[in-house]
């Protein structure tokens, strides 16, 4: 692996990463797992004198000689600075100069504790103990080296936020539990983690949960699980998470307080269900809601049918949504009745008594009305009864 910055390469078989250095930009600061195997090496190729020297801590200048000659590469065996001068072969002339830094770093160890817990969110502070890297500016002031580490807090649930600072936010927990704060390196592979940290949640989350209690019937036209023609009947559940101590329903214009009330709509168009919650002693709030579409009346007839028993089209049915009144007629060519229903999920299955009406054309007539005040449609034509032969 190399990274290059400036004319200076790092050379490694093993991991590293780089630090901020926020004194001199121009100087890099490698973190690595071990000093042995690096090598630092310099991109500039030709005929030149590399000087290499390593910071002194005691007397804070680059006065402890590391290499010279015409080898454009270093392999240090300590942690520290490094400084390459770069001389003219002939006069000796230093033509430029770079610097970088390669420390070990260790984490030693991190605390947590709750910064903030509000009805949406909760709000950590971490602190990572770490080994103290010291680093110089060309002025000869220390600084200290900032870990770029990342934050992650978890808890029973898994890791639950992660941060790149101290401060690691999530979403406000509906049930109480136990967080741990890990501060890592992670390309280094480096961790720690603290103690955890109880919390007690207050938070509340409004979730809707429905069933439709309305059967499914053959023909009756659909759009969704919470669509359907009138009479829609739908049974709603609070699925809501966190301690609720009152919660109130809107289901079109009727409010109720039921836990999980039932309500049957009729009347076509989009309605909206809602659900309010709350947990009184904390002052924590939240809704949830739910769209129904309730179809207008519809209704349409097939041409043909071929009762063979197979399974497909073997009864002459409408397609219909939101009838409240059905009537069907079905007749022979010489007017004679052959069948009458008023369920439209019912059908022809091409008898007359016990016995099978010869193929040929029928006449149907159908009737029917919606929910809406006078909403009516009729239907007649021929419907083409077809036999294998």
């Amino acid at each position: 692996m190399t990274v290059t910055s400036g004319q200076l390469l790092l050379e490694s078989s093993t991991p590293y990463m780089k630090a901020e250095n926020t004194a001199v930009p121009a100087d890099s600061i490698y973190l690595v797992n071990q000093v042995a195997g690096l090598t630092v090496r310099t991109s500039l190729q030709g005929s030149y004198i590399y000087e290499w020297l390593g910071f002194n801590n005691n007397s804070d200048s680059w006065d402890i000689p590391l290499a010279y000659g015409t080898i454009n590469t270093y392999t240090p065996s300590i942690e520290g600075g490094i400084l390459l001068n770069i001389r003219d072969i002939n006069s000796d002339q230093i033509i430029s100069s770079y610097r970088c830094w390669i420390f070990v770093p260790q984490i030693l160890g991190a605390s947590v504790s709750i910064e903030e817990s509000t009805c949406q969110y909760l709000t950590f502070v971490g602190t990572a103990q770490t080994r103290n890297l010291v680093y110089y500016d060309l002025d000869g002031n220390s600084h200290i080296v900032v870990y770029p580490l990342t934050y992650s807090i978890s808890s029973s649930q898994g890791i639950e936020g992660e941060s790149k600072d101290e401060f690691v936010s999530i979403e406000a927990p509906f049930s109480d539990d136990e967080y741990t704060l890990t501060v890592a390196l992670p390309a280094l592979g480096k961790s720690a983690s603290s103690e955890p940290v109880a919390h007690t949640a207050f938070a509340v989350r409004a979730m809707i949960g429905h069933e439709v209690i309305k059967p499914e019937v053959p023909n009756e036209g659909h759009m969704g699980i919470v669509s359907g023609s009138a009479p829609l009947e739908i049974r709603f559940t609070d699925n809501s998470k966190g301690v609720v101590t009152n919660q109130e329903w809107r289901l079109g214009s009727i409010s109720s307080r039921e836990k999980d009330p039932f309500h049957v709509f009729t009347t076509a168009g989009r309605d909206t269900v809602r659900l309010f919650v709350e947990n009184f002693e904390t002052g924590c709030m939240d809704e949830a809601e739910l769209e129904i579409l309730i179809m207008d009346l519809a209704l349409e007839a097939p041409n043909a049918f071929t009762p063979n028993g197979d399974g497909v089209n073997d009864q002459f049915r409408v397609y219909y949504r939101s009838v409240r009144k059905f009537k069907m007629q079905i007749v022979s060519r010489w007017g004679r009745t052959v069948y009458e229903s008023d369920n439209p999920a019912e059908g022809w299955d091409g008898s007359i008594g016990n016995g099978d009406a010869p193929p040929g054309v029928y006449y149907y007539f159908v009737e029917a009305e919606g929910y809406n005040p006078g909403e009516k449609i009729k239907l007649q034509g021929p419907v083409h009864l077809i036999r294998e032969k």
